[in-house]
């Protein structure tokens, strides 16, 4: 006996390992193929996509500088290759006192400079300056002629009389006052010269550009999140960067092209253990300045990565999976050996008694099995029909019994729930309230729905459900009555305000900030009763409302609408197409939803 159960478990294992070989490569070879296929693609999709939009990026960045610099080569132009306007401006400098003339001179110049500051949000401002013993310049911040020991930027004068170049950048920090925020410029200087002086400059003109703002505009592209632009001047020498970020050991990792606008210049260095992908361009419109963009690797190969991951863990799980089948498919043929050897040996055991009976016979234990089990299900074939028709005799007499509870017993235990609450009290309290007004309305629900009430009951019945709404949402909401007495006695169907007034809860009210207000209306008229539910809850709008009547006319009931649609119905069912609703509505200040009950002659005259 031991050594036969030792080799049922040695052929128990042999089975085992053998099913999980089979579902491991079946599992695995399309993992191990499809992965690396879609790894390899995704990345050569990648590095095109990156090339592509690196390019377009920094060349759309040159596009928008070369506009900045241009406007200041206009500004250039415009004061310092204008002999009439050289002539006014160095008078007006050099005057110790300007003359009506100069005055007017200096402020037409200075209307061309608040316009370019005005129309140009990166500009910040822009000086001109004329050799002069008075230390004045020309200011687009104050429009006037000013004097450099009243002003608060001063650097930028001991820049042009100490620097040797004609054209050159700084960026600068500003600060109006003590109490003012520090601001950043870029400082572009150009010096001014005359035929008259020879190699030595007679002035400078200083354009300003707003920091903050290019760094809005790098920021207003579709960077990613840790992508750094910067720009380098002629010695590269970093100009401006839209993240604080340290690009030294960048610039000497990365070696840069000496042909401007070259395209394809994709490297990737490693800085600190981490891979970066950076792109330039040289450009050879703005002054030579190199404009830069560098990208982690690790943002730029995600999808690669995901991919990597997702393979990994997609194999980890065909194991697992493949471990669980070869286990189940093990267990389950030794479970049919098992099987066919008990119906051998126990013929005469009661058919529930038997294994499962195999959907498929797609091995040979299934087979055996299938067949055994038939030849002995059809011996109690006719059992088993008894058996059923009996169970479901006994389930339809089961459905008789629960169908024979009254529905009145509901009613009655809620007037026992209502005298017990009373009787804890010695007085009427909230929760006796609300199971008075739900005995109310369930004795009211419960009678017969076809009959004609007087609007007067129709009123109770609704005051009864809106006690217990105020009881659930407090002060959510107040009611309104305007209830002509005249028009109460007259019969009408029932429960036809109840749904109009919790649509105008849930769709109105519920969905308001703070409370609101219901009013519920009913007039007499002369042939008829005008009824009315209004609302200052949300309301809706012109598309909502129409897709509301229209769904009004079309009889569609599906929609959150459907105690509305069916009230409406119901009102043209009973009294004609001219009594059903008429919805008005407007967002944000309600609601109203008004109906006709017409009255016959014989009711006209009470």
């Amino acid at each position: 006996m031991k050594i036969f159960k030792k080799r049922q478990l040695s052929m128990k294992t042999q089975f085992f390992i053998k099913s999980l070989l089979v579902n491991c490569l079946l599992l695995l070879i399309p993992i191990s193929v499809l992965a690396p296929f879609s790894i390899i693609r995704s990345n050569r999709e990648i590095e095109s996509s990156i090339r592509k939009n690196n390019w377009n990026l920094l060349y759309q960045i040159e596009e928008h500088m070369d506009s900045l610099f241009k406007q200041a080569d206009n500004i250039n132009l415009y004061f310092a290759h204008n002999p009439s306007i050289i002539t006014h401006l160095r008078r007006a400098f050099r005057e110790n006192s300007l003359t009506l003339d100069s005055l007017n001179s200096i402020n037409t110049f200075s209307l061309y400079l608040q316009n370019i500051t005005n129309t140009n949000n990166y500009i910040h401002s822009v000086y001109v300056y004329y050799n002069n013993t008075y230390g004045r310049f020309l200011s687009s911040e104050t429009a006037r002629l000013t004097n450099l020991s009243g002003y608060y930027d001063t650097e930028w004068i001991q820049s042009y009389l100490h620097s040797e170049a004609d054209t050159w950048y700084e960026v600068r920090t500003l600060q109006r006052s003590s109490f003012a925020q520090p601001f950043r410029v870029i400082s572009v200087y150009r010096k001014i010269y005359s035929s008259l002086a020879g190699d030595h400059p007679t002035g400078v003109i200083v354009t300003q550009f707003n920091y903050e703002r290019l760094i809005e505009y790098l920021n207003s592209l579709e960077l990613s999140s840790s992508q750094v632009i910067a720009f380098l001047d002629q010695d590269n020498q970093m100009v401006l960067q839209n993240q604080e970020t340290e690009l030294s050991q960048v610039l000497q990792a990365i070696s840069f092209s000496e042909h401007p606008e070259e395209k394809d210049n994709l490297q990737a260095v490693n800085i600190n253990g981490r891979k970066f992908v950076v792109s330039s361009l040289q450009s050879s419109r703005t002054e030579g300045w190199r404009f830069l963009s560098m990208v982690p690797a690790d943002e730029l190969y995600a999808t690669s990565t995901k991919i990597l991951n997702t393979a990994v863990f997609f194999m980890l799980a065909a194991v697992m999976v493949s471990i669980l089948i070869a286990a189940v498919k093990t267990q389950k043929d030794y479970s049919r050996l098992e099987g066919i050897l008990d119906i051998l040996q126990h013929p005469e055991r009661p058919s529930e008694m038997y294994p499962p009976m195999p959907n498929r016979s797609t091995d040979p234990y299934g087979y055996i099995i299938r067949n055994l089990l038939e030849m002995f299900i059809q011996q109690n074939y006719l059992k088993v029909q008894i058996s059923e028709k009996k169970y479901k005799m006994q389930t339809l007499e089961m459905q008789a019994l629960q169908q024979q509870i009254n529905p009145h017993f509901l009613y009655n235990t809620l007037h026992t729930i209502y005298w017990e609450a009373f009787r804890m009290t010695q007085a009427p309290n909230t929760c006796s309230k609300m199971v008075s007004n739900l005995a109310d309305i369930m004795e009211y629900s419960l009678s017969d729905s076809q009959q004609q009430v007087k609007l007067k009951e129709e009123l109770d019945y609704l005051k009864a459900y809106v006690e217990i709404q105020k009881v659930r949402y407090g002060d959510k909401f107040e009611v309104f009555w305007e209830v002509d007495d005249t028009a109460i006695i007259y019969p009408t169907s029932k429960m036809l305000l109840q749904p109009l007034v919790e649509n105008a809860l849930y769709h109105g009210i519920k969905e308001k900030e703070g409370s609101g207000v219901i009013k519920v209306k009913v007039y007499f008229r002369t042939d008829h009763v005008l009824v009315s539910i209004l609302d200052n809850g949300v309301g809706m709008d012109r598309e909502q409302l129409e897709a509301l009547r229209n769904r009004l006319k079309d009889g569609d009931t599906v929609d959150s609408h459907i105690g509305v649609l069916n009230t409406h119905r119901r009102l043209v069912l009973a009294y004609g197409e001219h009594c059903g609703l008429h919805i008005g509505s407007r967002k944000g200040a309600g609601t109203v939803v008004s109906f006709r009950l017409p009255l016959l002659p014989r009711e006209k005259s009470i």
